[in-house]
C-alpha cells in the first residue's frame, strides 16, 4: 500500500509528524520575534515553504477545480474569520485601533487557498512533475522582479504554487519508489548543516512580505529543510504530541498568532521586569507556555469534534 494514499482516508503518520514539528518551528519563531537572531534565520529559510510543500503531498487532480474551489474555501473561511477576529482584539485592546484590511488578509490562509486553485488549474495544462517544477522555479523567480505588493498576497502565490507541485512531485516519487519515504527517514537529516549555512548566507527569508534574499539560495535552503522535517517526521511517526499538532495545525497556526503578546503583556503586569522577552532564554519560557496552552487547546478541539459527531 502506499505510504501516501490509505483505504478509508487512513491517515499518514510521518505526514501528520512532519506537520507537527513544521507548526511547532511557527510557533517557536513568533516567540524568538527578531528576525535576524541566527535559529530564526534557519526557520524562516524553510518552515513556510515546508507547510506548501506538505500541502502538495496531499494534493490530487480534481474533476473540477471550481467544486474543489467551493469545498476548499468552506473550509478556510471559517479559519480565517476567527483569525482576523483574534487580531482585531489584540489590537484594538492594545491600541484601541483596528486595521480591517490587514487584519482580514492575514497572508498564509489566503496564500493556501489561492495557490491551491492555481494548482489544480495547472494540472488541466500540464502533467506535473519535476520538470514542471524546474519551470516553475524559472517563472516564479522571474516574477520576484516586479514591485508587486497586494493586499491578499497575490505576489506570494506563485512561489507557493511551486512548493504544491514539488510535494505533489514527491508524492508521485513516492509511489514509484516504496523504500524513498525509508530513506529519506534515515538520511534526510543530513542536509541540515547544509540549510544552516545556505541560511547564513541568505538575508533572513520572509515569505509573508514576499521577501527571499537571493531566491536561488532561498528554494535550495526550503527544498533541503523540507527533506529534514520529512525525515523528522518519519522518525517520530509514533510521537502522540506531534500527531496531535498535525492533525490540528491550523488550528494551532490560528491560536498562536497574537498569543506570544498576550503572554508578553500578561508577564509585564504581574512582574516588574525590563528584560527583552524575544531574547534567549526569556523566548524559551514563552515557547513553553504557549506550546502547553496550545496542547491543551488541540485535545480539547479533538474531542469537541467526537462527542459533536
Amino acid at each position: 500500500m502506499s505510504e501516501v494514499v490509505r483505504r478509508g482516508g487512513g491517515r499518514i503518520e510521518w505526514l501528520d509528524s512532519a506537520r507537527g514539528i513544521a507548526i511547532i518551528l511557527v510557533v517557536l519563531g513568533h516567540c524568538i520575534g527578531y528576525i535576524d537572531d541566527p535559529l530564526n534565520k534557519v526557520i524562516l529559510s524553510f518552515h513556510m515553504p515546508t507547510f506548501f510543500f506538505l500541502s502538495g503531498i496531499c494534493m490530487k487532480r480534481e474533476e473540477s477545480w471550481k467544486a474543489f474551489a467551493k469545498k476548499r474555501f468552506q473550509r478556510m473561511v471559517g479559519w480565517q474569520i476567527l483569525l482576523a477576529g483574534i487580531c482585531m482584539g489584540y489590537d484594538f485592546i492594545q491600541s484601541h485601533s483596528i486595521n480591517f484590511v490587514s487584519n482580514l488578509f492575514v497572508w498564509f490562509l489566503p496564500v493556501l487557498f489561492c495557490s491551491e486553485i492555481v494548482f489544480q488549474i495547472l494540472c488541466k495544462v500540464v502533467s506535473v512533475n519535476l520538470k514542471t517544477c524546474v519551470l516553475l522555479v524559472l517563472i516564479s523567480g522571474l516574477l520576484q522582479l516586479l514591485p508587486v505588493h497586494t493586499v491578499i498576497h497575490i505576489e506570494i502565490v506563485p512561489t507557493a504554487v511551486l512548493f504544491l507541485a514539488l510535494g505533489y512531485s514527491f508524492k508521485n516519487l513516492l509511489a514509484e519508489n516504496h523504500n524513498l519515504i525509508e530513506q529519506i527517514g534515515k538520511y534526510g537529516v543530513v542536509a541540515l548543516p547544509f540549510v544552516v549555512l545556505l541560511a547564513e548566507i541568505n538575508q533572513p527569508v520572509m515569505m509573508y512580505n514576499n521577501d527571499y534574499g537571493n531566491y536561488a539560495l532561498f528554494i535550495l535552503a526550503a527544498i533541503m529543510g523540507c527533506l529534514v522535517i520529512i525525515a523528522m517526521g518519519k522518525a517520530t511517526q509514533r510521537s502522540d504530541v506531534l500527531q496531535s499538532f498535525g492533525r490540528n495545525s491550523i488550528l494551532i497556526y490560528v491560536l498562536h498568532f497574537r498569543m506570544t503578546g498576550v503572554l508578553h503583556f500578561l508577564i509585564s503586569k504581574v512582574s516588574s521586569t525590563s528584560y527583552d522577552l524575544y531574547l534567549s532564554p526569556f523566548y524559551w519560557g514563552i515557547f513553553g507556555l504557549e506550546m502547553l496552552t496550545l496542547y491543551i487547546a488541540a485535545v480539547l478541539y479533538e474531542r469537541l469534534r467526537r462527542f459533536s459527531r
